[in-house]
């Protein structure tokens, strides 16, 4: 499940690496690509992850592991712990969490959604040529998922998923009704992230065993962009480092690294 403002274009790496062993998913959340776009007042982060149970069941997919970013990593949370959600949670063999914001209620998450929101919704030249300076060095390929997310949704749908998402006042006690073994993963805050120093250290009193907390140096927010090997390789070293029974944390170094 990708963020917000986004689409599956965000995937274009990590999908086709992932698929190597096993059947990928991806989809537009709603308001997002090529999805429908309910009216303002409908992105509560409960009717997003209702659309992902829905997706998930018609689909027959038994026991995914589900993996989301940002505002989709909010929607997996919700999802999980079945929280105000109207359709029981998919049994799930996994959860991957890559940056979830604590709550949508702060000036960060506020400032980023009113800068997408002025790019949301513009022709796909435009925003090409807007993003490259916006996002210098960017890959282009990434710069074209940027770009496709931003340009196929609008700037009611940026607002309202922000605003609907801040009645959630604080999503990190929602941890504790997980029951899938679960992978936080954050990026690094002196680059960017949204999980601040207060919320990393309360995250383990609600942590379940089966999990692991993972901080990737270097990288941005958008850790599946700026850290694609780092992003797969700690999912898969996560996937396959069974039986998993007590909460772990580490840095993930590609290489070799004194930290």
């Amino acid at each position: 499940m990708h963020g917000g403002a986004a689409s599956t274009e965000v995937w274009h790496r990590i999908a086709p690496a992932l698929a190597r062993t096993r059947p990928v998913y991806a989809m537009d959340l709603r308001g997002h690509g090529l999805s429908p776009k309910p009216p303002f007042g409908t992105y509560q982060l409960w009717r997003a992850a209702d659309d992902v149970t829905e997706f998930i069941n018609t689909l027959s997919l038994h026991q995914p592991v589900i993996v989301g970013h940002s505002w989709g990593a909010a929607v997996a949370l919700v999802q999980a712990a079945a929280f105000r959600t109207r359709r029981p949670a998919p049994v799930a063999t996994a959860l991957v969490l890559a940056e979830p914001p604590p709550t949508f209620a702060t000036p960060q998450v506020t400032a980023s959604a009113d800068a997408a929101a002025e790019l949301a919704g513009r022709p796909l030249d435009e925003l090409s040529a807007l993003c490259s300076i916006i996002f210098p060095g960017r890959d282009r390929n990434d710069l074209r998922a940027l770009c496709h997310g931003l340009h196929h949704t609008t700037p009611t749908v940026v607002r309202s998923y922000t605003t609907d998402a801040a009645e959630h006042t604080d999503l990190v006690p929602l941890l504790s009704a997980v029951r899938p073994p679960l992978l936080l993963m954050r990026s690094d805050p002196n680059v960017r992230s949204v999980i601040d120093t207060t919320s990393w250290h309360r995250i383990p009193e609600h942590l379940p065993e089966t999990s692991m907390r993972m901080h990737v140096p270097g990288a941005d927010h958008d850790v599946h962009r700026t850290h694609p090997d780092a992003f797969l390789d700690s999912i898969e070293e996560f996937l396959t480092s069974a039986p998993m029974t007590s909460i772990r944390e580490r840095k993930f170094h590609k290489k070799e690294t004194n930290d």
